[in-house]
């Protein structure tokens, strides 16, 4: 019976040692993407303020080496109305980071007014690998965040 504990410990562990070097390995990679001085395409988007007084302006940006995606940065700052007349301010930030057309990292923030969230998700082999600690409902939407960051990927590279 001890026999059968440990080694699930260890095995545990072991498990756990991959997916950090792993991280560290896909961080490495992210590290050398932002330090490159790739093709940078950026585009935006203004939206006036509609009925409810929200108003945005997004900025899309992308990472190219040659035709291949490296990183795309979706950055979107909101402005809404209160009831009060006072001026309700949010950032989101969505970057996600490939590697060969595979996703390998996303990081998602959002602040709004002193408030601050982040996420962070890794993938090996198109599977969540880790994600910050903190982030509710990780492993559904580590999932979902693949999906769409494929697509994404799908849609660039048309």
């Amino acid at each position: 019976m001890k026999f059968i504990f440990i080694s699930l410990i260890v095995f545990s562990l072991n498990s756990y040692s991959q997916d950090d070097s792993r991280v560290k390995s896909i961080d490495s990679l992210v590290n050398n993407t932002n330090r490159s001085k790739l093709s940078v395409k950026v585009d935006s988007l203004k939206t006036d303020a509609k009925p409810g007084g929200i108003a945005s302006q997004s900025y899309v940006t992308s990472w190219r080496k040659g035709s291949e995606i490296k990183k795309y940065v979706n950055k979107t700052y909101i402005q809404q109305v209160q009831q009060n007349g006072t001026i309700k301010k949010m950032e989101t930030i969505l970057s996600i980071y490939y590697n060969r057309k595979s996703v390998i990292k996303i990081e998602q923030s959002m602040i709004s007014g002193s408030s601050k969230n982040e996420s962070i998700y890794y993938y090996y082999n198109d599977k969540p690998v880790y994600y910050s600690p903190s982030t509710a409902a990780s492993p559904i939407v580590s999932k979902s965040l693949l999906a769409s960051a494929k697509d994404i990927l799908k849609t660039l590279s048309e």
